[in-house]
């Protein structure tokens, strides 16, 4: 019996600050992960998709045998196959980086503040699954979101505002839609006017 997935992962990152790009940043990674039994349970995963960690769960798997239960009963699954993706109506992998910056520009723009920042994130996370019991899938997850923190500062005081929270923002499983609904220019004042707010609380 033996297992396999196949995971690639995409992250696109760009963050703006007082009108400028702060952070525009793409990465690809990929890992394959394999499980085995024969006789015992292997593991085996690489970090860049090396076929040779099959051979190696193998091995661990053969050299675990001793050590295991003399009959390890896993039951019996009927194979399944199919495909799944993220809902969305607008691939944020699409969207033009211009596109992307612009909207950042803009909304940091609208806060008139000390430290204006916005962000974005867009995450794709492929996967592959096969089995030597004749299942057979793939699964694709889009994750989306976006940011904006405002920074009000006076007589050595800083406060903080964010929208719609901190760091990577709303994430959602959902495509760029998810982020145009966030309406990140028409908050982008009041987020601003906040931060001023809390320096006279």
């Amino acid at each position: 019996m033996g297992e396999a997935r196949l995971v690639e992962r995409e992250i696109q990152w760009v963050r703006v600050r007082n009108g400028r790009v702060e952070l525009q940043t793409s990465s690809l990674d990929r890992g394959l992960g394999v499980r085995v039994l024969k006789g015992g349970w292997g593991y085996a995963a690489s970090w860049n998709a090396d076929l040779s960690v099959a051979d190696r769960a193998v091995d661990l798997a053969e050299a675990a045998a001793g050590r295991a239960w003399p009959d390890i009963d896993v039951g019996h699954r009927e194979p399944s196959t199919g495909t799944w993706s993220s809902p969305m109506d607008i691939d944020p992998f699409g969207v033009p980086a211009d596109e992307k910056v612009a909207l950042l520009v803009a909304a940091t723009e609208a806060m008139k503040v000390d430290i204006a920042e916005a962000a974005t994130v867009c995450i794709r996370r492929h996967t592959r699954f096969a089995s030597t019991e004749g299942s057979s899938w793939e699964q694709t997850q889009v994750v989306t979101g976006a940011s904006l923190t405002a920074r009000a500062i006076r007589d050595g005081r800083v406060q903080v505002r964010s929208y719609p929270k901190s760091t990577e923002g709303d994430l959602q499983g959902r495509g760029w839609e998810s982020v145009l609904g966030l309406n990140l220019v028409d908050q982008a004042p009041r987020v601003a006017e906040e931060a001023r707010q809390l320096l006279d609380a």
